[in-house]
């Protein structure tokens, strides 16, 4: 996560690590060959990242057809869409996933009526 964080662009590949480039708002560039590409499955998932984010898949094994000269944009439009699609949904807490299971855990427990042994629900004291 820190590499793709301190990054100032994204070389990636069908990878839910993408996930992290839009996260953290770095321009990620999809790149393949034209023999990885020939795969059915590898060619939807590229596909997918590909209108997903708004930029196109740049085949590194055919470097005079490639144009680089927006490699560095990110269509913020794009990338909220992404974010709220696959990795956030919109009304979900804002909060980290750790404490959301664990609370939910914690509520669970307390409803069926699962205490522990002591009969006290010490470290849950903070959850409402």
């Amino acid at each position: 996560a820190a590499l793709i964080r301190d990054s100032r662009l994204v070389l990636a590949h069908s990878s839910t690590a993408i996930g992290l480039a839009v996260m953290f708002r770095r321009p990620t560039m999809l790149i393949a060959t034209r023999e990885s590409y020939g795969h059915w499955a590898h060619d939807l998932t590229m596909q997918a990242f590909s209108r997903a984010l708004n930029t196109p898949i740049r085949f590194f094994d055919e470097p005079e057809s490639t144009d680089l000269s927006d490699a560095f944009k990110i269509d913020q439009d794009a990338y909220d869409g992404y974010w709220s699609d696959y990795v956030k949904i919109d009304k979900s807490e804002d909060a980290p996933y750790w404490e959301i299971v664990y609370r939910a855990m914690v509520h669970w427990l307390n409803d069926h009526g699962h205490r522990p042994a002591n009969g006290k629900n010490e470290g849950c004291h903070d959850v409402q």
